[in-house]
């Protein structure tokens, strides 16, 4: 392990008095994420009038650049990725959101932050294309979306998304 850089990872958690829509667009207003990804809160939807169940006709929940999600979808979790962070959120309720903000930790100034091991992994979005909005895409994989792990001890302690070279805002990943 002595040849390993060190890289120390940190973790910054916090509450905000709003929805996660609202923090969502805030965070995006200030810096754009290279990717964004977001899981709706409620399983059933309105279309033409009439309540289903199932996913929301027309969300992508996995976007590159800033997302255009509907302001009327009630949103649960959501992650956004930039080039050297990534920001977790999730909704407590209707009126307030956590969020945990992960980036790596250089310098001098380390003693916040775990020592950990990063390894890359190309990403692989074959699981459910429909879930991720790729239903109608012919995709074998997609080696512009990479991984990052963070481990310690062996264990994933935290990970996120980066994009090897960025094609275009709201394109589908």
């Amino acid at each position: 392990m002595s040849n390993l850089p060190n890289i120390y990872i940190e973790q910054k958690r916090q509450t905000y008095a709003c929805n996660l829509n609202q923090r969502i667009r805030q965070l995006c207003i200030e810096m754009p994420p290279q990717l964004a990804w977001a899981e709706p809160g409620i399983c059933f939807y309105q279309h033409e009038g009439q309540l289903r169940a199932g996913r929301h006709p027309g969300f992508t929940p996995l976007a590159e650049g800033m997302p255009v999600w509907p302001d009327d979808l009630v949103l649960c979790e959501a992650r956004l990725f930039w080039a050297d962070h990534a920001v977790h959120l999730l909704a407590i309720d209707s009126a307030n959101c956590a969020e945990v903000t992960l980036s790596e930790v250089s310098g001098e100034d380390t003693s916040t932050g775990k020592q950990v091991i990063r390894q890359a992994q190309t990403l692989l979005t074959l699981r459910d294309k429909e879930r991720f909005g790729l239903k109608n895409i012919d995709l074998p994989d997609n080696p512009n979306v990479t991984a990052i792990e963070y481990r310690h001890q062996g264990r994933v302690l935290a990970w996120r998304l980066t994009l090897a070279a960025t094609k275009g805002a709201n394109s589908h990943v």
